[in-house]
């Protein structure tokens, strides 16, 4: 397998870099190497290694080359036959930016999260129709330029009513990407990364967008916005005795038993907490059960569970000293990697040494879907044709190396942990503190 680095990606794969999905990641490359570049050759109009990818897909690149723009839009149409209809790869329009996201930025004062005024928190923006919307106004901008005359020209806009091209003057460079698309299936995924890799472009991944520094959009680059992938948790909490040899649940299974722990739930790529909390907490109080069960979490419902979270290490809401950080509460990840190859894989072998929280991986193994389809049902897995996947540094590699670095993940299963009793505490300034205690 090439030689992966946080920030860029793959050199000799020909993706640029994909950004961090909700938590930041360095845009050094490691060990001192320089990072994936490209520059246009001239037999096929598009670039090759060598030159800064940062205008591939711009509008001003595209009113140079316009005999090129008709080409490659017909490719992105051809893209949008092969992918779900709503999976909607297209341009993106940074008045959309204005309308949904500045807007409401300007509505509570430019301030940060926890002062906007009225109350509407940025964690609503997450679903805005655009997809484009982050975290801060700051880190929508290119090197989070920002200062107050940026403030001031947004003020005196009519930001729900104004073209872009009407404000963009007064503005810093922007870090928006050039194509967004809302992947619905694996195979949607599949064929957007392979149509990245063809086109030698950079690719972002969003889950929740819950980055200050905007690590999950990359300018320029076509990104996939992973809100509208399936919520996996819903129907995806499984009880491990009760659990058959060769089904879907069987691997996460035997290492969450291993570990001591009696479940484990499949989070879709595009989850955020409340999502993983909310379908766990119906689960558990749906019918009487014996046994009930909780996640370890972020802090915060924007916080994406099945995204950059875990990848960054994943700190918990105070859970930490019982059950380690998110990394330590995975047991089995299926993602695509930045060949267009989806596979799944964990630790298949571990020994369980005196005084440790949980057994230590010694083996790692994974498997390739063999026939990548819309429908999971149809999904074929089986041994890898590549036998230069190295499993092993990419299990610890994903699980604290940088979100979105080495892939895209498209569910993460977690072990559960037997539910005790919450005890929830709500203060004067409204901050949410909760205290598990065991009964």
């Amino acid at each position: 397998m090439s030689r992966l680095h946080c920030g860029s990606m793959l050199l000799g794969l020909g993706l640029a870099g994909l950004a961090a999905s909700g938590q930041p990641a360095s845009g050094q490359p490691a060990s001192g190497q320089p990072a994936s570049t490209v520059v246009e050759d001239a037999a096929d109009g598009w670039p090759d290694a060598g030159e800064e990818p940062s205008t591939l897909l711009t509008r001003s690149r595209y009113a140079k080359l316009a005999h090129r723009r008709g080409s490659f839009l017909k490719e992105l149409e051809e893209l949008n036959s092969r992918v779900t209809y709503a999976c909607n790869v297209h341009e993106v329009d940074p008045t959309d930016w204005l309308s949904q996201c500045a807007y409401y930025f300007k509505l509570g004062g430019f301030a940060a999260e926890g002062g906007m005024s009225p109350k509407y928190s940025t964690y609503y923006l997450k679903d805005k129709e655009s997809g484009l919307c982050t975290m801060t106004l700051t880190s929508a901008f290119l090197n989070m330029e920002y200062n107050r005359s940026v403030q001031d020209a947004l003020q005196d806009t009519d930001l729900r009513n104004t073209q872009f091209a009407a404000v963009e003057p007064s503005l810093p460079p922007m870090a928006l990407p050039a194509l967004m698309s809302f992947p619905h299936t694996a195979l949607d995924v599949v064929e957007i990364v392979k149509f990245a890799k063809k086109h030698r472009t950079q690719v972002s991944i969003k889950n929740s967008g819950h980055s200050y520094s905007g690590q999950s959009s990359r300018k320029d680059s076509i990104q996939l916005n992973m809100r509208r992938y399936p919520v996996l948790s819903k129907a995806g909490v499984y009880e491990c005795e009760s659990v058959e040899p060769g089904t879907l649940a069987a691997a996460p299974c035997k290492l969450a038993m291993a570990r001591g722990k009696g479940a484990v739930a499949r989070v879709g790529g595009g989850e955020g907490n409340d999502d993983v909390l909310r379908n766990l907490g119906s689960w558990n109080f749906e019918l009487p059960k014996n046994r009930t069960y909780q996640a370890m979490t972020g802090a915060e419902g924007m916080i994406g569970a099945g995204g950059g979270w875990f990848q960054g290490g994943g700190l918990g809401g105070g859970q930490c000293r019982m059950w380690g950080v998110g990394s330590d509460q995975v047991v089995l990840i299926e993602m695509v990697l930045p060949d267009g190859t989806h596979v799944k894989f964990g630790p298949t072998e571990w020994e369980a040494p005196e005084g440790l929280m949980y057994p230590q991986t010694t083996k790692v193994e994974g498997l390739c879907n063999k026939n990548v389809h819309h429908t999971e049902s149809q999904w074929q897995w089986g041994a890898c044709d590549d036998h230069n996947i190295n499993f092993e540094d990419l299990w610890f590699a994903v699980r604290g190396g940088g979100g979105g670095t080495w892939g895209v993940v498209l569910a993460v299963w977690y072990q559960l942990h037997n539910l005790s009793q919450p005890s929830f505490y709500v203060k004067t300034d409204l901050r949410l503190f909760l205290h598990c205690k065991r009964l």
